[in-house]
């Protein structure tokens, strides 16, 4: 699906709105930051919040020679990020600028369609003792017919869920279609986090927080494993 009937490209959007690669996958840029402080309360004992933040985000397909220049420039930025492993050591996220990685954020955030479309998976974070964790698909985009969603939230605190984007596949041109195909394709929106975004209430997960939530269900763990941003065995 276009990710708008406007002359603006992936390129153009990324330029424009000063957009660089997120470690989760995607380009973002802060917007809002309200000064606001105020009680999270969806960490325990944690010291106030900022009360809201806004970004632009963006998944985009791109050429690969593009592809691999922001993977290096994300790699020498502060933004860098690596997941320890329950071992203790570290292994560096992998990024995908079309492709978001599982992740879980404490508080609560609102996604507010621009343009384009893409499929959000969600996987319960803490599902009640012995039962597995529900599971949800959205896709954020026009088509309201067919299910698509301008807005989604997704719960904080206890109410929480890792949270992965990706654009869909039936989107993805072939390859003869060429480097302007794919910079078409993609999907735009605002994040509204409430209370304000904080890495500290920021967590991404790794292959022992998916055997947990699914234990023996080996093919839900195969499903998903792929979208874990740090393989532990990697």
């Amino acid at each position: 699906m276009s990710l708008t009937q406007s002359t603006q490209t992936n390129s153009d959007l990324i330029k424009t709105l000063k957009l660089e690669p997120h470690p989760e996958g995607g380009y973002f840029t802060m917007g809002w930051l309200g000064e606001q402080k105020v009680p999270t309360p969806f960490v325990d004992n944690a010291p106030s919040r900022n009360l809201a933040s806004t970004i632009y985000y963006l998944l985009a397909l791109r050429p690969s020679s593009v592809v691999e220049q922001d993977a290096a420039a994300l790699e020498g930025s502060e933004l860098a990020v690596s997941v320890k492993s329950e071992d203790g050591s570290s292994k560096r996220l992998k990024w995908s600028p079309h492709t978001a990685v599982f992740h879980n954020n404490r508080s609560a955030t609102m996604h507010l369609h621009h343009a384009g479309r893409a499929r959000y998976t969600l996987i319960e974070a803490f599902p009640l003792p012995g039962q597995r964790p529900r599971i949800k698909e959205v896709v954020v985009g026009t088509d309201s017919e067919r299910g698509e969603v301008r807005q989604l939230l997704v719960e904080g605190g206890d109410e929480g869920w890792w949270k992965m984007s990706e654009i869909l596949e039936e989107d993805i041109p072939k390859d003869s279609e060429g480097d302007e195909a794919l910079e078409r394709v993609g999907c735009l929106i605002s994040e509204v986090v409430i209370p304000a975004f904080d890495w500290a209430d920021h967590q991404y997960m790794r292959e022992a927080d998916l055997r947990r939530l699914f234990e023996d269900d080996e093919a839900s763990i195969a499903r998903f494993l792929p979208h874990v941003g740090c393989d532990e065995d990697a």
